[in-house]
């Protein structure tokens, strides 16, 4: 959401809607970004999609963003 803020687009959580991805995003221009977001704690960044996820994101071609964020293990 940070980083989306930081270009200039206005992100959403959308995550609890079940819509296949978990951030939609707009630039001021009205392009939209439909963001999958997957944490990993470590490792070599490999992920998992659901098929409801990839189905979803297919459909939503070169607006679907995949975005990995690495290292982000709780300290809870």
């Amino acid at each position: 959401m940070d980083y989306e803020i930081s270009v200039g687009w206005n992100p959403q959580d959308v995550s609890a809607n079940n819509e296949g991805y978990d951030v939609k995003s707009i630039s001021p221009e009205e392009l939209k970004r439909y963001i999958e977001v997957k944490g990993r704690s470590a490792g070599d960044g490999s992920v998992m999609l659901s098929e409801n996820e990839m189905n979803r994101l297919a459909q939503l071609g070169d607006a679907a963003w995949l975005y990995i964020v690495m290292n982000c293990k709780s300290e809870a």
